[in-house]
């Protein structure tokens, strides 16, 4: 899978996100991130986090390949490595935790998130449909390095779906590790990758 997405020259993610307590429903977000060559990037998301002091959110980061503007601040030079951190932020960790990230102020658009997370124990599962496409399922251990980080923050159980046929993720559920916490169940129904993506996308906004 990370071998599909990262040789992939666009990728254009639909999310769609839910969090939930004991099957009780305490947030979500919708959004997308579209990417295509020379760092460019348009990532929109929009929810309600009320754990997390974020009610009706709605953020837009866009990069024209030379300049990026997140969140509605000024624009800044495009990290060089924009490109690499998102794709791994598909494949590698996912966009819930990036918002949670964002939310605590660390780790902003360009830092790679292999560099920040630590994935362990994969192991498969069982084949299932999902949006009705076959997946393979695989089960492992997401834990957060604490260097990086500063503090210990234990870890989460994931449990991913992959597209039997074009190796992309289709669906990810994280639980604290021992079934404890806030469940988080993220979607990708209809992502693409190599498609065409119109070139307005990635205009910086005016200001």
């Amino acid at each position: 899978m990370d071998q599909a997405i990262r040789g992939a020259e666009t990728l254009a993610v639909p999310l769609r996100a839910s969090f939930r307590i004991r099957e009780i429903d305490i947030g979500s977000m919708a959004g997308s991130v579209h990417l295509a060559p020379g760092g460019k990037m348009d990532y929109r998301l929009k929810g309600s986090l009320p754990l997390l002091g974020q009610a009706d959110f709605q953020i837009r980061a866009v990069s024209d390949g030379r300049r990026l503007i997140a969140e509605g601040g000024a624009p800044r030079d495009s990290p060089a490595t924009l490109t690499d951190s998102m794709k791994a932020t598909v494949s590698h960790v996912g966009f819930s935790f990036m918002r949670v990230a964002s939310a605590w102020g660390s780790d902003p658009p360009g830092v790679d998130p292999r560099k920040t997370i630590r994935l362990e124990g994969m192991t498969l599962g069982p084949a299932d449909l999902v949006h009705g496409r076959m997946a393979q399922s695989v089960r492992y251990t997401q834990t957060f390095v604490e260097e990086h980080w500063g503090k210990e923050m234990g870890g989460l159980d994931v449990v991913l779906w992959i597209d039997a046929e074009t190796f992309l993720p289709l669906k990810k559920i994280f639980r604290g590790l021992g079934g404890e916490g806030v469940v988080v169940e993220e979607e990708y129904e209809g992502i693409e990758a190599g498609g065409t993506i119109d070139p307005a996308e990635f205009e910086l906004p005016p200001r």
